[in-house]
């Protein structure tokens, strides 16, 4: 069988008020793709429907699937979650190194910086100490435990190290920090709401039960809501956190260090909803994916759908929204702005800003990447 793309491009459409300033054509077509297959199938399918996070969406596969066969609580063993970090901390390497220059540096990767990815690459990525090595050698400039240790001791480190390293991080945070980027409203995170008792069903039958619910997600109150990196090392610390763009751009590297550190950092489990079916909830480096799952009586999918971290954050009601609906300037600087909010909040698909006047200027890095 030939896998189908599930991507599709987000518009976003600055200075329009929410919900006319995103509009996300993403082809959601997963249902269609697996009902009808034997539960056993699913999970390998996975990789091949997502090219670049497909092991986080083949975790999600196997915990709702165990879930809904066995209607009891699944949790990720020790293993699963060992190569969730790797796979994590190599998706955020992976964006850092390539999507982040040109939205934010206004130029494509640098040679120097490719040459060390492609070191990386070409060795073993997954294997913890080499890869805490390169991220000490290229991402902060010194051992993972020393600069999280730097992080949490001296307030005010982080902006000088921002300020002053020469590594690739720093560099593309100062240039970042030079754009007049918005703030983006406060919203509640879903990785905190994970965590009170019935949200996750909550959220699992009205993914299964409602049309539409995938592509515009909400809390059980209502709300929008955010997920990523941001939220999730706030919930660890039990620190609030700037709500810039660039605090939440430093999050995805405190993240690195974090994970090359080897703190257990990400959640996964299932949770069962009754009549054979389930959600599980996996951490991965946008924020939460969900994939919910219903059987029939022969063990075949009757049901199947996912809410990915890109259908939270860019939500046309959300914050991003919002923060759109207020970039001004010319059109080149909007578009700028523009890009530069949305790599702060990572879609998994292509994504366009809207022009006022001719095409819409279309971000290329992400041309070639679909999935969640």
């Amino acid at each position: 069988m030939t896998a189908p793309r599930l991507d599709g491009t987000l518009r976003l459409r600055p200075g329009r008020e929410p919900p006319h300033g995103i509009v996300n054509g993403r082809a959601l077509a997963l249902a269609r793709v697996c009902v009808g297959l034997d539960a056993a199938q699913v999970p390998a399918l996975m990789p091949r429907l997502y090219a670049l996070c497909g092991g986080a969406h083949e975790l999600a596969a196997r915990l709702a699937l165990e879930a809904a066969a066995g209607q009891a609580r699944v949790d990720a063993s020790a293993a699963q979650r060992r190569q969730l970090q790797a796979q994590t901390l190599r998706e955020h390497l992976r964006r850092l190194w390539l999507d982040w220059p040109q939205p934010l540096a206004g130029q494509p990767p640098r040679p120097q910086a490719l040459a060390a990815l492609r070191e990386l690459w070409q060795g073993d990525s997954g294997h913890a100490a080499r890869a805490a090595a390169w991220v000490a050698a290229h991402a902060l400039g010194m051992a993972p435990e020393a600069w999280l240790g730097r992080l949490q001791a001296e307030p005010g480190w982080l902006d000088a190290w921002i300020a002053d390293a020469p590594q690739e991080p720093a560099w593309l945070l100062r240039e970042a920090a030079r754009l007049p980027l918005p703030e983006v409203p406060a919203m509640p995170a879903v990785e905190d709401v994970l965590g009170l008792p019935g949200a996750l069903a909550g959220l699992g039958v009205r993914l299964l039960d409602e049309p539409g619910f995938m592509v515009r997600p909400v809390l059980p109150d209502g709300r929008c809501a955010q997920t990523g990196a941001a939220p999730r090392l706030q919930r660890a610390s039990g620190r609030p956190r700037p709500a810039s763009v660039v605090a939440r751009l430093a999050a995805g590297v405190e993240e690195v260090a974090r994970l090359a550190a080897g703190e257990d950092l990400l959640r996964a489990w299932a949770e069962p909803l009754g009549g054979q079916a389930a959600v599980a909830a996996v951490e991965m480096a946008r924020g939460v994916l969900l994939h919910a799952v219903r059987l029939d009586a022969a063990q075949r999918v009757a049901g199947y759908h996912v809410v990915a971290p890109t259908e939270w954050n860019f939500h046309p009601e959300g914050g991003v929204a919002r923060a759109l609906a207020r970039l001004r300037g010319d059109e080149a600087g909007i578009a700028r702005l523009a890009g530069a909010l949305a790599t702060a909040f990572d879609p998994c698909v292509a994504f366009e800003v809207a022009a006022r006047t001719g095409p819409a200027r279309r971000d290329t890095i992400h041309d070639e990447i679909h999935h969640a």
